[in-house]
C-alpha cells in the first residue's frame, strides 16, 4: 500500500488567511493511528483536512508526519515525541503514525 501524499488543499494553514491554529476547535473526531493514510478516523476515512492539534487521552510516545511536511516524495518524514503527557499537543498533523506511537485516545481537533 502506497502512502498518501502531501494535499495542499487540505493544509488549511499553509497560507495564514484568518484566525490562527491556536483558535478552538469546530470539529473533533477519535484518530486511529496509520502509516500510511493521513489522519484517519475510525472507520478508516481521511478526515476533512489536516489537523490543527492533538489531544493525548493516554500518554505515551506519539510518531507523527507534520501537516506542512512535503519531504520523501510527499509521503512525509515521521518524526516520534516520547513520553507525551496527557493533553493538548500543539503540533498541526498530517498523520498520526501506528509504528512508534504508543499514546491513545487521540483526538485530532480542527478548524473546518
Amino acid at each position: 500500500m502506497t502512502a498518501d501524499v502531501y494535499d495542499l488543499g487540505k493544509d488549511r494553514w499553509a497560507v495564514f488567511t484568518g484566525e490562527g491554529p491556536d483558535a478552538p476547535a469546530r470539529l473533533a473526531i477519535a484518530l486511529t493511528p496509520d502509516d500510511n493514510k493521513d489522519v484517519t478516523d475510525p472507520a478508516g476515512a481521511n478526515a476533512p483536512c489536516y489537523a490543527s492539534f492533538l489531544f493525548i487521552g493516554v500518554a505515551g510516545n506519539v510518531a507523527i508526519v507534520a501537516a506542512g511536511d512535503n519531504s520523501n516524495s510527499g509521503a512525509g518524514t515521521a518524526v516520534t515525541f516520547t513520553n507525551v503527557p496527557v493533553g493538548w499537543f500543539p503540533v498541526q498533523v498530517r498523520r498520526v503514525m501506528a509504528t512508534n506511537t504508543t499514546a491513545s485516545g487521540i483526538v485530532g481537533c480542527f478548524h473546518q
